[in-house]
């Protein structure tokens, strides 16, 4: 990578090569040992369901798709992402092999961080925007890669002491309020904005995912009435607070039948559900295959 002034296929060169040595033969969404801070390589074509939090992602390879809600986003390599809730998603990666994998760095977004950085540097004094949608996507211009390159780099040596990650975390922060995509990163902050309010709800709905609830008391936690609130989560979230409550089950359930090989009945009663007919209806549904199909206990 040029030292004075790299073009931007330099800064991508240099950060796919960082992501592909940290990810080594490894596959799939991998955490790292700089906080915050998680690398992506996907080696095959084809869809995927995900539970994901309010992320910040660099498209450094390859090509994907994501819908939410009833739209679609198509991200290429120097796209930059951002999603500003919690959120299940369908996925398609339309661009990856074994000899060139999707690549990409992710960002989880501290709304502390965030809040902080905006308060610091005049980003606090927010406008509803006219941001119908919770994920938005933009090209990256070479300070924002740069940027991402001094934070990467900290997969390759040690901090010594220093608290570079926060520092280079803040730097990202900032670059992304300053860009175009400021507006969805604010939402996140603003405590009068829709995602806020719609993010109070959905942190009960996390909480006690596994219990019956109240769309009044969500509403009021929200502060918004029952019919607002109603339209603002379908509209944010392209489902209704009942359909989102069991998307979180599903998940919580596929990743116990995944990760800690429970049986389907463990899985099933773990998350909520009283009816193994029914979970297994419910997750065939969501997931395409029977949850006996992934289990081995």
């Amino acid at each position: 990578m040029s030292i004075l002034r790299p073009s931007k296929e330099e800064i991508l060169d240099h950060l796919r090569t960082s992501v592909i040595t940290e990810a080594g033969k490894r596959t799939g969404f991998l955490g790292t040992t700089v906080p915050k801070l998680n690398v992506v390589r996907r080696v095959q074509q084809g869809q995927k369901l995900s539970f994901n939090e309010p992320y910040l992602a660099l498209i450094l390879q390859g090509t994907k798709k994501t819908y939410i809600a009833d739209k679609s986003f198509t991200y290429t390599a120097g796209d930059i992402v951002i999603t500003n809730l919690s959120l299940s998603s369908r996925t398609i990666v339309q661009e990856a092999s074994s000899e060139r994998p999707f690549l990409s760095i992710v960002l989880t977004l501290d709304p502390l961080i965030l809040s902080d950085v905006a308060r610091r540097y005049g980003f606090d004094a927010f406008e509803e925007a006219d941001n119908s949608s919770a994920m938005a996507v933009s090209q990256a211009d070479n300070d924002f890669l740069l940027a991402f390159a001094r934070m990467s780099s900290l997969l390759e040596k040690e901090q010594n002491g220093i608290p570079l990650d926060r520092l280079y975390y803040e730097e990202l922060m900032l670059r992304l309020l300053a860009s175009d995509l400021g507006s969805w990163a604010l939402e996140i902050v603003s405590p009068d904005s829709r995602v806020s309010k719609i993010t109070k709800a959905i942190d009960i709905l996390k909480k006690d995912y596994k219990e019956s609830i109240r769309i009044g008391g969500l509403a009021d936690a929200s502060n918004l009435s029952l019919s607002s609130f109603n339209r603002q989560f379908k509209a944010l979230t392209g489902t209704t607070p009942l359909q989102y409550q069991k998307q979180l089950r599903l998940h919580e359930a596929d990743r116990l039948l995944r990760f800690e090989k429970r049986s389907v009945s463990q899985a099933a009663f773990s998350v909520g559900y009283s009816s193994l007919a029914q979970f297994s209806g419910d997750y065939k549904k969501f997931f395409g295959q029977l949850p006996s199909q992934v289990s081995v206990g």
